[in-house]
């Protein structure tokens, strides 16, 4: 399933693409979205002008039945590793599961792009969930869980970057 969100973050992007490598950002998440736990930052590095960060979210939200039957919600945990450009203010972010790492796939490029004293994020990527007869309705569930993220996201990052 292909996919392409689009988010406003009430920051500059210099402060955005900042406060991104920043591990202080990460400790302000108190909490994750209703469906994610809080990210954990596990490493950030940056060589020239690429911003390297590799991020492990947990699952937080309720499985059906069904689900419940095929996976344990304990092991839906994954890392996120991403490496920005901070010339060109793109990003190639790839999603590893820690488990389970046989059923999905999801990649995406991610472009950074000022818009007055605020900054546009634009995701666009692939996902794959190899789950018969029921991969397209995860695939949906988890694009709209991406969706509550990303604004979950972008709302901490204002707030980090107006405290800061």
């Amino acid at each position: 399933m292909d996919f392409a969100l689009s988010q406003e973050i009430h920051a500059p992007l210099w402060a955005v693409e900042q406060a991104l490598g920043d591990v202080r950002y990460y400790q302000t998440f108190t909490s994750g979205s209703s469906s994610v736990q809080a990210p954990e930052l596990l490493d950030v590095s940056t060589s020239e002008h690429i911003l390297a960060l590799r991020v492990r979210y947990a699952f937080a939200g309720q499985l059906s039945g069904a689900a419940r039957m095929a996976v344990d919600a304990e092991k839906l945990t994954w890392v996120i590793e991403t490496h920005l450009d901070l010339q060109t203010h793109r990003a190639r972010l790839d999603v590893i599961p820690d488990h389970y790492d046989d059923l999905l796939r999801c990649e995406a490029e991610v472009v950074f792009t000022e818009h007055g004293e605020h900054t546009i994020e634009l995701l666009e990527g692939s996902l794959n969930v190899s789950v018969p007869f029921f991969g397209g309705t995860i695939e949906q569930a988890i694009v709209e869980g991406l969706k509550e993220h990303v604004a979950m996201e972008a709302a901490a990052l204002a707030g980090f970057c107006s405290s800061t």
